[in-house]
């Protein structure tokens, strides 16, 4: 996913792009270690979908 920025340098406006991504994961925290049970990478029309998924 990408999204525009805008912001001040030297007293010009500048945009940039900013690249991320975003992910769900699900871990079951009961024991002593962190058990991953699930990582999704979410689309970029779903959002908040991708926890439903993993459940």
């Amino acid at each position: 996913m990408e999204r525009k920025v805008q912001h001040k340098v030297s007293g010009k406006l500048l945009e940039e792009t900013q690249y991320y991504h975003r992910l769900v994961a699900v871990v079951l925290v009961s024991s002593e270690f962190p058990v991953p049970l699930g990582i999704r990478f979410q689309r970029h029309a779903k959002l908040g979908s991708g926890a439903f998924r993993l459940l």
